[in-house]
């Protein structure tokens, strides 16, 4: 690779890094004006209802999906000079994602009526969500598709608009008054516009109308049975706190007094995750070219010097402007969250670089190791809550979280060290 490619390339990445931080930043903004529209509007119950049924659907929705996006991400970056292959890739998965998804939302209809109380209120509001699964599903595929063509601009702008669109729907549905229990809706409504758009996009572009093969489809359901249970327990780990606080504490002024603050710490979290995706395709193509220990080396170098003042800085900015919002918004019993905040937020700044690499053994063609790795992580961070909530409630929750960040990081570590003899 010549000097001109090599910086021409760098540029690009660095592009995408900042494109995806401006996405970042649009998703941290609406999650917090939604959560904010819900305390101005309605209550802490409420509130602590809304983030309930939002957990089961991050849970629910890696279900839907199946894991074929990650397969997309994997395939698209090794065939991305063949345009023809590449349409005919994305149509396949979006046809398996499609088939997949309505199964998994019917199934998920049936379980609802047959094992849950329908006289209660959080199954009215797991049935509204579940008409978003389908959705979500193809959108999931469809921004892989994106990422793994480098379009991250593109990317960045249509992951940010989901949570734009959540939020617009829960303020219209404010200033109109609706019950609380019709909040969820704006899934929905979310996931069906931002379809809507990204295919006049994909269109105007043309690089949909693949033809559909179903070795492609086989292979993409493959890939994502393989990889499955790592998505599907790296979504769980993040939510597993609020799912074990719906079951045990059960009072939803509570939990949505604690969901408050983790908003704060998954937003300090997609940090390392916007990193993460952009480094995920330059890791597949240097694994293609046999580079990878060269490109993996150079690229921990970069981090690590960038981590070492970055995350402590960020992480401080914020637990501080968490509590400018609690003494704006004058509701002085959220407070109460900063703790959970900083006890969070310091486990991911310990564990900061291990969570950039999450994604590199489903990169680099070994999604049941990196299944394995999560699937302990979110047992053991099940565990730990169940334990730990049982002891100390809300502040059990938040200490089980940090330790599995902790656990996380170093199973990553140790997992990168023996499958591609890379220490850093």
């Amino acid at each position: 690779m010549t000097d001109l490619e090599k910086k021409k390339e760098e540029k690009e990445f660095l592009g995408g890094i900042f494109w995806n931080y401006g996405s970042l930043v649009i998703m941290s903004a609406s999650g917090f004006v939604l959560n904010c529209l819900i305390i101005f509007f309605y209550d802490a119950s409420i509130l602590g209802r809304f983030n309930r049924a939002y957990a089961w659907y991050c849970v629910l929705s890696q279900v839907s999906v199946w894991g074929i996006h990650m397969s997309v991400l994997q395939k698209i970056p090794e065939t991305k000079k063949n345009e023809k292959e590449c349409k005919d890739q994305a149509a396949s998965a979006i046809l398996g994602g499609c088939i997949i998804s309505v199964l998994a939302t019917f199934f998920a209809e049936c379980v609802l009526f047959f094992c849950m109380d329908r006289n209660t209120l959080f199954y009215e509001d797991i049935r509204l969500i579940l008409l978003g699964l389908p959705f979500f599903s193809i959108n999931k595929i469809l921004l892989n598709y994106l990422n793994g063509l480098s379009r991250m601009k593109a990317y960045a702008v249509f992951q940010s608009l989901r949570y734009f669109f959540i939020a617009a729907a829960i303020l219209v549905m404010g200033l109109l008054k609706m019950k609380g229990q019709f909040l969820t809706c704006s899934f929905t409504y979310a996931e069906a516009l931002l379809l809507l758009i990204m295919l006049i996009y994909l269109k105007c572009i043309q690089m949909l109308g693949g033809g559909v093969k179903w070795e492609y489809i086989l292979a993409h359901m493959k890939f994502g049975t393989k990889i499955l249970p790592a998505n599907m327990v790296v979504e769980l780990n993040t939510k597993v706190d609020i799912i074990c606080l719906g079951f045990l504490v059960k009072n939803d002024a509570v939990i949505g007094i604690y969901s408050f603050a983790i908003l704060f710490a998954e937003g300090f979290y997609q940090i390392y995750i916007v990193i993460r995706r952009s480094i995920n395709p330059r890791l597949t193509e240097a694994n293609a070219n046999r580079k990878l220990e060269e490109v993996f080396t150079e690229m921990d170098r970069a981090l690590k010097k960038c981590f070492k003042w970055l995350s402590p800085f960020l992480m401080i900015a914020i637990i501080g402007f968490y509590y400018v919002v609690c003494l704006v918004l004058g509701k002085p019993e959220y407070f109460d969250g900063m703790k959970y905040l900083i006890i969070i937020c310091a486990a991911m700044v310990v564990n900061g670089r291990n969570i950039v690499y999450g994604n590199i053994f489903s990169q680099l063609e070994f999604p049941i190791m990196e299944s394995g790795i999560n699937v302990i992580t979110v047992f053991s961070n099940f565990a730990m809550n169940i334990c730990f909530i049982l002891l100390g409630g809300t502040m059990g929750a938040a200490v089980a979280t940090a330790v599995s960040h902790c656990i996380y990081g170093r199973l990553i570590k140790k997992g990168i060290n023996r499958k591609f003899g890379l220490s850093y």
